[in-house]
């Protein structure tokens, strides 16, 4: 069960009301790399947020989430960044944000580091691939009228 919500402004406040009504008093902790989690509660959380707008994920199971706005910029540094066969899937703005919005939801999953996993993470074809093997999670991609948003979750 994935629960998602899109909101204008920082997902927090969004994030806190639906974790208040749910689970009354919490804390939310942070793992070593950052993730968020509330310590001994079976509902997982990922949200992210860009553009005045942002994305939330809860679950019953580890999810990871990542919202981006599209802004008209060429991304061309960081294109060059992806692999071949990513790139070969990269005609316009929105393909890159497809790819960039699974890796960032991938990491996020999994609470990762973003600069040791960059270069190791591909996605092409609809899955994620670490060190050239087809890791074992489901990505879902969404298009909005200002951006694009992607969901990981184990599957």
């Amino acid at each position: 069960m994935i629960e998602m919500y899109l909101t204008d402004g920082n997902p927090r406040e969004t994030l806190d009301n639906i974790l208040g009504q749910r689970l009354g008093n919490y804390e939310i902790k942070r793992t070593e790399n950052g993730k968020p989690y509330i310590d001994g509660d079976p509902l997982f959380f990922s949200y992210s947020h860009s553009g005045g707008r942002g994305l939330i994920a809860i679950s019953d199971a580890p999810v990871g989430a990542d919202l981006e706005a599209c802004r008209g910029k060429s991304g061309q540094s960081v294109f060059l960044r992806f692999s071949e066969r990513e790139q070969a899937e990269i005609a316009e703005e929105r393909d890159f944000l497809y790819h960039w919005t699974a890796r960032e939801a991938y990491i996020k999953l999994y609470g990762l580091k973003l600069a040791e996993m960059w270069r190791r993470i591909e996605f092409f074809g609809g899955k994620i691939y670490v060190d050239g093997q087809a890791m074992p999670v489901r990505i879902r991609t969404y298009a909005f009228w200002f951006g694009v948003g992607a969901v990981c979750t184990e599957e």
